[in-house]
């Protein structure tokens, strides 16, 4: 067995040198905590001394929870583990139910009143974005008593994506293949299953699920449709899509812009199927054979250091500076490297604003690995950046932009992979990967995207939905993306009903444009076009002090004047015929 050396594991006693220093700030927070309670009804006369509180007591509830929640999934069988993490969720709870009332009351300062206070307290200038942010849906918050009402019944307005869970999750059974019961954990391997038998199989008894209990899911996300359209109605958007778009300031317009310069590159995409098509050897592509793939997977075996050295070299178009952060990083204990009892599964990227950007790996010497290693190392070093060059309360970036330093590292990779590399099969299989990441991520969310809002529109519009007219949508959607190459199996319409992502709306088309903005950015650097890396640098480290839209654009990614999806789609085009010459 491999020693692991001391620098390939987490070194969380720099949080917190002790459970028993956690507990002491614990105990200190949460009195703090208590005494907030002082400023309830006088906000608008203690406004920075209330806010500067508030960021306070949040900077340091977070790091409490980052230290517990790293230790509990080093080690989830460690009692003692397990006591912090539960501490500290009852401690969130407590946070959140003795701060709450500090937006309500910001969001009753009249914007007179706000400018005065601007102009008396110079001090407050410093957090005027964030106070905004806070007024930005000022015009849709109704009374108090009405909030409250709202509030209360939210549990109840949620029971369809409950209903959806205990369906999809909890009481569902698919059937047999082989002996071996179809779950949700193993139906993507038989899906790439080599035997097109297999994967019909698996696929009919998957749908066929979704089939029988149809009525009851359709009538979840058909509930789940009309109440977005009473939240936006009463709350007075114009439409749930730009309730939903709202929050990242994001105009509806990027949206339906998205929907329709991928359509236009259906061609393409359907250029793509069909080589998929002829390297299996298949007269006819059904829904079911999308997912398999064209080559074997690799077998070579990569050490942690080869793992290291090949995601360093291809980090080196991005500079020296940058270069040396994440050598140092790799080698300074931001990697907690290999599987161990207790540890949680997976790969994520996690810290806080006092810590190392620290990743979990669960190494186990494949490519995918090597591929995971950058793609947390892209969501660190965005972590870094962000936090090297702001104050705490603008160091977070939104869930709108997170992946996309993540999936850039990702293509620089592959990129310096494919030049280096004189193995064809292992070429062929990176550019494998990298298509599939643009039908999974950006024609597969748009596809979805579209679904959502074409029911959203048809009920919005005054058209009742039902569970056919529901079905009879997505069906039509599906062909449109696929339907001149694969064909349209029937139970493929069930799958409007299966994915999580509808019972909580309009989020899929952040997966299209973040990996379209992301391989646009890779494409700029790896051809080193002029101000590339400074741009890509400016975003990283630009934070949460101005809306995404703001951020990309500063950078060079303009959404709403730029075609986008199209200079990406460009790259698609490319690793197509780079595949064709391999074959």
């Amino acid at each position: 067995m491999t020693k692991i050396k001391n620098q390939e594991k987490w070194d969380l006693d720099k949080i917190y040198p002790s459970f028993h220093v956690w507990n002491q700030e614990y105990d200190y927070l949460k009195e703090r905590i208590d005494k907030y309670k002082i400023y309830k009804n006088n906000v608008k006369d203690k406004l920075f001394e209330s806010l500067t509180e508030l960021i306070d007591l949040e900077r340091i509830i977070s790091k409490l929870y980052v230290y517990a929640k790293m230790n509990y999934d080093l080690d989830s069988l460690n009692e003692g583990n397990n006591e912090l993490l539960n501490k500290i969720n009852n401690l969130l709870d407590l946070f959140s139910s003795q701060t709450n009332f500090f937006e309500l009351e910001v969001l009753k300062i009249t914007d007179k009143d706000l400018n005065e206070l601007y102009s008396k307290d110079s001090q407050l200038n410093e957090y005027e974005y964030l106070i905004e942010k806070i007024r930005a849906e000022k015009k849709h918050f109704l009374s108090e008593k009405e909030e409250n009402i709202l509030s209360l019944s939210s549990s109840i307005r949620d029971t369809n994506s409950k209903v959806f869970a205990k369906l999809n999750d909890t009481d569902c059974y698919f059937g047999m293949i082989d002996n071996q019961e179809l779950t949700h954990g193993n139906y993507s391997n038989f899906i790439r299953h080599h035997d097109q038998n297999i994967r019909k199989k698996a696929f009919t008894l998957y749908h066929e699920y979704y089939q029988k209990i149809q009525n009851a899911l359709s009538e979840c996300l058909i509930s789940e449709v009309k109440n977005n359209i009473f939240i936006a109605n009463i709350r007075k958007y114009k439409d749930p899509l730009a309730m939903y778009l709202n929050a990242d300031k994001v105009d509806p317009k990027i949206y339906t812009n998205l929907i329709k310069n991928v359509k236009k590159n259906i061609p393409l995409f359907n250029e793509y199927l069909n080589l998929k098509k002829d390297e299996l050897g298949l007269k006819k592509l059904h829904m079911y054979d999308l997912y398999t793939p064209l080559n074997p997977s690799s077998t070579k075996e990569y050490t942690y250091e080869e793992a290291k050295y090949l995601v360093l070299e291809s980090l080196k178009v991005m500079g020296d500076e940058y270069y040396n952060i994440a050598k140092g990083g790799l080698n300074d204990h931001w990697v907690d490297v290999y599987p161990s009892k207790g540890k949680t599964s997976g790969a994520y990227s996690f810290g806080h604003y006092e810590t190392k950007p620290y990743i979990l790996m669960n190494f186990n010497k494949t490519l995918n690995s090597v591929e995971t290693l950058a793609h947390e190392l892209g969501h660190s070093m965005h972590s870094y950046y962000s936090r090297e060059y702001n104050p705490y309360h603008y160091s977070d970036y939104s869930i709108f932009v997170a992946e996309i330093a993540s999936n850039t590292h990702e293509l620089l990779l592959f990129d310096y992979l494919l030049k280096t590399s004189q193995d064809k099969n292992m070429k062929k299989t990176i550019i494998e990967t990298i298509l599939e990441s643009f039908k999974g991520s950006i024609f597969r969310q748009t596809q979805f995207a579209e679904f959502e809002k074409e029911l959203h529109d048809k009920e919005f519009n005054g058209e009742v939905l039902t569970n056919n007219k529901l079905l009879n949508i997505y069906a039509k959607i599906n062909e449109d993306y696929y339907g001149k190459v694969v064909v349209q199996d029937e139970l493929i319409k069930y799958e409007a009903l299966r994915i999580p992502h509808f019972y909580s709306s309009f989020y899929v088309y952040k997966y299209a444009l973040g990996l379209a903005v992301a391989y646009v950015f890779a494409s700029r650097i790896i051809n080193k076009e002029d101000k590339a890396v400074e741009n890509y640098l400016n975003f990283l480290k630009s934070g949460s002090k101005k809306y995404p839209l703001e951020v990309l654009k500063d950078a060079g990614i303009d959404l709403v004047n730029q075609d986008i999806i199209s200079e990406a789609l460009v790259l698609f085009k490319n690793y197509i015929e780079e595949y064709k010459k391999l074959i």
